[in-house]
């Protein structure tokens, strides 16, 4: 089973999303801020990490870029939505190194497909451009 590290501190939202990745067979963790993120990821290396962009304590991209410092090869999905500049907030992370970004609020299964897509990046047969989902 692949594990993955849930990171956003909207709960409503990290429990749902959460729901729909245990359906589709991963083990989820969730953490409700980026330095717990790092943290718990330095500690349990997961398969992937879903990483909210606009969070307080510590932003998305704060935690991307900490993510990549400690394991460069860590695929990262990177999501936000809910505020005017959320796109561009996408785009930041993708230019810190976020395997896929995916802007919310999203159905279940587009979240599902890109976890499989990034999962699918992430194996040896070679490397795969970041993209927007």
């Amino acid at each position: 089973m692949t594990r993955i590290l849930l990171i956003d501190d909207d709960p409503l939202l990290r429990v749902t999303l959460a729901a729909a990745l245990s359906a589709a067979g991963h083990v989820v963790v969730e953490v409700d801020n980026g330095i717990e993120g790092v943290a718990e990821a330095r500690r349990h290396r997961p398969d992937l990490v879903v990483v909210d962009i606009i969070m307080p304590e510590q932003d998305g991209i704060e935690t991307l870029i900490r993510l990549r410092a400690s394991d460069p090869d860590l695929p990262v999905l990177a999501i936000g939505g809910g505020r005017a500049r959320a796109a561009d907030f996408l785009s930041l992370a993708t230019g810190f190194g976020a395997t896929a970004t995916l802007a919310k609020p999203c159905a279940p299964e587009m979240l599902v497909e890109a976890v499989r897509r990034c999962l699918a990046a992430a194996q040896p047969a070679g490397p795969v451009q970041a993209e927007t989902v």
